[in-house]
């Protein structure tokens, strides 16, 4: 008899008994048309949903990053590959508008599955455009070195580090600077024509089931 309270942000997460023989076999073929909604992102996508549960017993220090325009897909499928894990209907658990510290959380507290941190797209003045590529270059590299910061309490006394223990899978209409940090994410490039579109629809209504 467990218990969890995860985080507000956290509650589309999901873990319910196996469905029934019927249900399974549907819910398995539903899970196979992936493969057809884009040549790269249905495969990997599955790859990543069947990886993250293994972080428990070797961490994840890489990420994917899926990159393109608004209106490309990007989102939509990284959405089908979070029902998997839960209830994400229309709102991704993170986005790159949180502050650093909350997502340094949930990609610890989002522990053995998928995060998806939704919409890396830098605007503003230069220092804006400044600030989310810090921001970025610190999520990646703390997944990369699988480190958490070192934090003081109000007493000053040294308090638990946070390693990343989720799979993080990232979108974006820039990608974030730096050839070392690129080196830690694996980026894909979307186009909306390579989308098979009509599966997505079907894949949209089985997750929603």
């Amino acid at each position: 008899d467990i218990t969890v309270q995860p985080h507000p942000t956290l509650q589309s997460y999901a873990l319910p008994q196996p469905p029934q023989p019927n249900r399974l076999v549907t819910a398995v073929k539903a899970a196979i048309q992936c493969l057809e909604m884009h040549p790269i992102v249905g495969r990997l996508g599955l790859m990543m949903v069947a990886r993250a549960p293994l972080n428990e017993v070797l961490a994840a220090d890489s990420s994917v990053f899926l990159h393109g325009i608004t209106g490309c897909g990007k989102t939509t499928m990284a959405m089908l590959l979070m029902a998997f894990f839960g209830d994400f209907q229309s709102n991704p658990p993170a986005n790159w508008e949180s502050t650093d510290n909350a997502l340094e959380y949930q990609c610890n507290q989002a522990k053995d599955a998928l995060l998806l941190i939704d919409d890396f797209k830098p605007r503003g003045g230069q220092h804006e455009v400044n600030r989310l590529h810090t921001k970025a270059d610190r999520i990646f590299r703390t997944i990369g070195n699988q480190s958490g910061r070192d934090r003081l309490n109000s007493k000053i006394e040294m308090r638990a580090k946070r390693p990343p223990q989720a799979l993080v899978l990232a979108t974006g209409e820039d990608i974030p600077r730096g050839e070392s940090l690129r080196g830690r994410m694996l980026i894909v490039g979307v186009e909306k024509s390579e989308v098979n579109w009509k599966v997505v629809t079907t894949l949209q209504k089985a997750a929603r089931e």
